[in-house]
């Protein structure tokens, strides 16, 4: 099921923007946010959400309007910010954890813009796994910040990726969610 974005003059009132979000799907019904089903096969019950309560994805753009990417060009992929949250954490802080851990960047959340709810099913299997969210979330440099501070990789993540402010996709993506989410910001 997907429900069309939120009207361009919907209202963008700070104050009634979440600040604290302890299950994404009390966003299912919102009229300024987007839902989403998405059914995921894997091979086996060895996936990267599989004891978490899903994954928060941060689209850190600046007053411009170009986006933060980590681009790995070897592979075509470019990834938004994002991070694994877990059954008892906030997922507004696992965002802004994950964005500022991953790009050296201290950043404001400035609200969600989609939820996905996630089927997880193993080839072969009758059921579903387990069923995860993804939280997509618009965020800005924390205010007093240059318009566009210069991010950081992880060191360990150095030798294969790039992080850096894009107006378009830098790469020709292999396709997943993970385009879908770039997609949301960028053309």
């Amino acid at each position: 099921m997907t429900r069309n974005s939120p009207p361009p003059d919907a209202p963008t009132d700070d104050s009634a923007l979440p600040t604290e979000l302890s299950d994404p799907t009390e966003l299912a019904d919102s009229p300024t946010v987007d839902y989403r089903e998405h059914t995921a096969v894997h091979d086996d019950g060895n996936y990267c959400e599989a004891d978490v309560a899903g994954r928060t994805v941060v689209g850190l753009t600046d007053e411009d309007g170009a986006v933060l990417l980590h681009v790995n060009r070897e592979r075509s992929a470019a990834l938004l910010p994002n991070g694994k949250v877990q059954s008892d954490e906030d997922w507004l802080a696992a965002g802004r954890r994950a964005a500022e851990e991953l790009t050296g960047l201290a950043v404001r959340i400035d609200g969600p813009r989609l939820v996905r709810r996630v089927e997880h099913v193993v080839d072969g299997a009758d059921e579903p796994q387990a069923t995860t969210h993804h939280l997509v979330v618009e965020a800005s440099p924390e205010a007093g910040r240059p318009n566009r501070p210069q991010p950081t990789v992880p060191a360990e993540q150095a030798d294969e990726w790039e992080a850096g402010w894009f107006d378009s996709v830098p790469v020709e993506p292999n396709g997943g969610l993970h385009v879908d989410d770039v997609r949301l910001f960028v053309d």
